[in-house]
């Protein structure tokens, strides 16, 4: 539900923290390539997502012209199956390599990625909290890994 009213936007979703913004603190206001909009807040804590697909969508983008100029992006991100594909195969290549050097550089990788993404997935606004959760279990992952390294390295 995207909201607004007295000089803020507000973002209300269920299970997940109400985000305010006073429009006086919004930094920047993004549309992308597929259409969704990314409104900025001073903290980096403070990002509201708008999907191209929510109600009323042109009385929003004219309401958001209204706060800030709109900047249009034609970055690309990382699509989230590129990024899986990756983490399987660093993985794989974790797991069977024989090859200290390989398996260094590859545990590494995934242990500092994995940790990463923890860490954003935690703090994120726009994260239910069952999913945050569920995302606790990584650390099993991350353990497992740590102790593989170790174990493959002094071998």
């Amino acid at each position: 539900n995207l909201i607004f009213e007295d000089n803020f936007i507000i973002r209300e979703q269920f299970n997940t923290k109400t985000i305010r913004i006073p429009f006086s603190e919004v930094t920047e206001i993004t549309k992308h390539i597929s259409g969704s909009y990314i409104i900025k807040g001073k903290s980096s804590l403070d990002i509201i997502l708008i999907p191209a697909q929510i109600d009323h969508f042109e009385d929003i983008s004219l309401k958001l012209q209204n706060i800030k100029s709109i900047n249009f992006s034609t970055k690309k991100t990382i699509d989230p199956r590129v990024a899986s594909v990756l983490t399987i195969l660093l993985m794989g290549t974790f797991y069977i390599s024989k090859n200290k050097i390989i398996v260094s550089i590859s545990g590494t990788i995934l242990i500092l990625g994995l940790i990463y993404s923890l860490i954003e997935i935690q703090k994120s606004k726009n994260i239910d909290s069952k999913t945050k959760r569920g995302f606790w279990l990584l650390i099993i992952v991350i353990f497992s890994l740590i102790f593989g390294l170790y174990y493959k390295l002094t071998s």
